[in-house]
């Protein structure tokens, strides 16, 4: 694959994430620089190989780079790294061979959602809260809906549920997928793309926070008790 279609695809990739960056040629190289992941993130694309290097001063941010690391090991094939490590920081390089697009952008996929720092909440509505957090926010607004409303939505709530998480089954699973829809929608609002259909308005953009609750009490992921839902719906082990 030729240098310039792999950038190409990287470029593409950056911008779907909402992610700025810098793009400059160097002899054989396309290089990808000030990308808002981590303290700093590079991305250099040559013919047979993409490198990427994250640098992290966070230790809790190490500690998670670490376990991407062993999952990265463990699921996927032509992956290398390593691991530099200094007084204030750590940097890790990834290295994906051949240039295989499909490998960089599950890595890449999971770095974005863990460390970026671009993203805005107010703009995306993006989640930042951890999962069970969040999750427990999403009932209490659920509950401040008058009962009318929630049946007139709850139809097409539970269908885009079965759409889009029924794939998913971890907390931070459906987070992941939650953040990455509406990123999609977006950056590409009014356009024929796979999450939107002819008849979605903007506020289905915001019904989709309520699917990803319904998945996670569907897989019995937080502490509510689903038979109370409607009605006297109450936290397990709450005060």
């Amino acid at each position: 694959m030729e240098v310039d279609s792999i950038a190409s695809a990287i470029e593409n990739l950056l911008k779907t994430e909402g992610l700025s960056f810098k793009k400059a040629r160097t002899n054989e190289m396309i290089s990808f620089r000030n990308i808002k992941i981590g303290e700093e993130f590079s991305i250099d694309i040559y013919s047979n190989l993409i490198s990427a290097e994250i640098v992290l001063v966070n230790q809790k941010d190490i500690e998670m780079m670490r376990k991407l690391i062993k999952k990265f090991i463990k699921k996927l094939t032509n992956f290398d790294f390593t691991i530099s490590e200094q007084k204030s920081f750590m940097s890790f390089r990834l290295f994906v061979r051949p240039a295989k697009l499909s490998i960089f952008k599950e890595i890449f996929s999971d770095l974005s959602f863990e460390f970026q720092q671009e993203v805005s909440p107010f703009i995306l509505g993006i989640v930042t809260e951890k999962p069970e957090e969040f999750f427990v926010n999403q009932y209490k607004t659920w509950q401040s809906i008058p009962c009318d409303e929630k049946e007139r939505v709850l139809e097409q709530i539970l269908s885009m549920k079965e759409n889009y998480f029924k794939n998913v089954k971890t907390q931070s699973g459906i987070i992941k997928k939650l953040n990455q829809i509406k990123k999609e929608i977006s950056i590409n609002f009014g356009k024929d793309i796979e999450y939107r259909t002819k008849e979605q308005n903007p506020v289905e953009f915001y019904f989709l926070d309520f699917a990803a609750l319904f998945r996670a009490l569907e897989l019995g992921l937080i502490k509510l008790r689903l038979c109370d839902f409607f009605e006297d719906f109450n936290l397990r082990g709450g005060k």
